[in-house]
């Protein structure tokens, strides 16, 4: 916050307020978006649905996965409507091996 304050010391106060209230709302954005991260789980599959939870969440019906494509440590499953690409790399290795479990039990071929 120095940094700004700073730059902004021979404003005027107008200036300066505009300074703080941008850290302010900064900072609350990423307290809410960090709080978010941390209830809700990056993928979750609950009743034949894969859901991945990012700032919007992305869902995807695992029945109708046509293809799954591994490439560069992501996933990218596709379907006639959609396509989800998962990173797994953030994924931890258990949650992995579910994932990959359920992801098997669907007979497809993997590209």
């Amino acid at each position: 916050m120095t940094i700004v304050f700073t730059v902004f010391i021979d404003s005027n106060k107008l200036e300066l307020d505009s300074a703080g209230i941008g850290l302010i709302s900064g900072g609350i954005f990423s307290l809410t978006f960090y709080y978010y991260r941390m209830k809700k789980q990056y993928l979750t599959i609950s009743r034949g649905i894969l859901t991945k939870n990012t700032g919007i969440s992305k869902k995807i019906n695992l029945s109708e996965i046509s293809s799954i494509k591994k490439f560069a440590g992501d996933y990218k499953l596709k379907t006639s409507k959609a396509e989800l690409i998962i990173n797994t790399e953030i994924i931890d290795r258990n949650s992995l091996t579910k994932l990959n479990t359920e992801l098997e039990k669907l007979n497809l071929e993997w590209e």
